[in-house]
């Protein structure tokens, strides 16, 4: 009986493609992870403003506004080969920086350039190794699959942040460096194994605006879809905006902690986040995932709220880990839902569409730079995330409203 139950909790394993991609989007996630903690306490100890610092983790996300093309072509060839691409340019990208750092010739420009180029590419890779597990396992298994896959993100953001940090202050810049491009080397190798899947063979004419115009059509019609990505902004202009960019700043300035400090916050978060992925793709894959999301989100918001309020790190550290955990419930059932109601062939349009919420997050991060050089960290922060809190509740009474006149 417990072997066929954990036969159940790992059904996901059981395709071949997915265990490659698995791996390939593990390893891909922690170098991604590491030289996120690098480069942003380079950034912060060579200009000391917290404006750049927000600046930077904003560039991470510039490709947003481009996904929903990009998610217009996965529809029509190979996601498999798009994904690809784009990872031989994180590992060339990488190289690149690599040998500035040798060389010792780093300076704020080169990362600046560096992560503007990478942050073009990054949320197309999220939307096609999701919309490619869609496609690749069937759609009783797509939640447990969806969340082991989200747990490939929170264990690189407990681990590889740790390893991030720790290397930076070990090894320094250069050695450090070196391994992240071994990483996005090693994810390029493993992605050659991933499968396409199986989909409807496209119109024989390339017309990427057209087929784009299709997909906001089906949006405007499938009013469960908006909602879904109504809350996938908020969530990004607030709550992960937060913990997305701006936990060095809490870290320095409200704690007095060093690089290594910020690895262990960075990593508790991730590891409440990591729990919580997994106890979705386990004991909670059958709960209805439209409400635990919108329930979770409010949560996820005013437990924030609370840990701005907070100016010690042995209390402020550990909630870190409650607020990953919480915000699990919130983004595994997003994803799953969304696969779910979109169409096979819209998917790779839908998830394009999807990215552009996540420009909420720089959008988040540019404001909250702003607002914390006009106030404090505590203040700017709370009030963030207690109108984001506000906003979810109105939302979700939106979304419950629908659903009754449907039925």
């Amino acid at each position: 009986m417990q072997e066929s139950a954990t036969a159940g909790i790992l059904v996901a394993f059981r395709i071949r493609s997915f265990r490659f991609q698995f791996c390939a989007d593990l390893v891909v996630a922690w170098a991604i992870e590491m030289e996120v903690i690098i480069l942003a306490w380079y950034i912060l100890t060579a200009t000391d403003s917290p404006f750049l610092l927000a600046l930077l983790g904003a560039l991470r996300f510039g490709g947003t506004l481009l996904s929903p093309l990009v998610g217009a072509y996965a529809d029509r060839i190979s996601r498999k080969r798009l994904l690809l691409c784009i990872r031989l340019s994180f590992t060339a990208l990488a190289l690149v920086l690599m040998a500035f750092a040798l060389h010792d010739a780093v300076t704020p420009l080169a990362v600046f350039a560096v992560v503007t180029i990478a942050g073009l590419l990054r949320p197309a890779d999220m939307m096609l190794r999701q919309s490619l597990i869609a496609d690749t396992v069937g759609p009783s298994i797509l939640t447990n699959a969806l969340a082991f896959s989200r747990m490939t993100v929170d264990s690189a953001r407990m681990f590889g942040a740790l390893a991030g940090a720790g290397l930076m202050a070990a090894l320094g810049l250069a050695n450090a460096y070196i391994i992240v491009t071994v990483l996005y080397l090693a994810s390029t190798l493993l992605t050659l194994f991933i499968q396409s899947g199986q989909r409807p063979a496209p119109a024989s004419v390339a017309r990427p605006f057209a087929e784009l115009r299709e997909g906001i059509m089906l949006l405007r019609d499938a009013r469960a879809l908006r909602h879904i990505l109504y809350l996938a902004f908020l969530v990004n202009l607030t709550v992960l905006s937060i913990t997305g960019g701006l936990l060095p700043l809490v870290a320095r300035d409200i704690y007095g902690l060093d690089s290594l400090g910020l690895g262990v916050m960075a990593a508790t978060f991730a590891g409440g986040a990591l729990i919580g992925s997994l106890l979705t793709a386990t004991l909670m894959r059958r709960f209805d995932p439209e409400r635990l999301m919108f329930r979770c989100a409010i949560l996820w918001h005013l437990l924030m709220a609370m840990y701005t309020q907070i100016d010690s790190a042995n209390i402020g550290i550990p909630m870190l880990a409650v607020i990953g955990l919480v915000s699990s419930f919130v983004m595994v059932p997003m994803a799953s839902c969304l696969l779910r109601r979109t169409p096979i062939d819209f998917r790779g349009r839908i998830m394009g569409l999807r990215q552009l919420a996540v420009f909420g997050l720089p959008l988040g991060l540019l404001c909250s730079g702003v607002f914390i050089e006009w106030t404090s960290v505590a203040t700017a922060l709370c009030s963030y995330s207690l109108g984001g809190a506000v906003f979810t509740f109105f939302l979700w009474r939106s979304w419950r409203t629908g659903e009754l006149a449907q039925a």
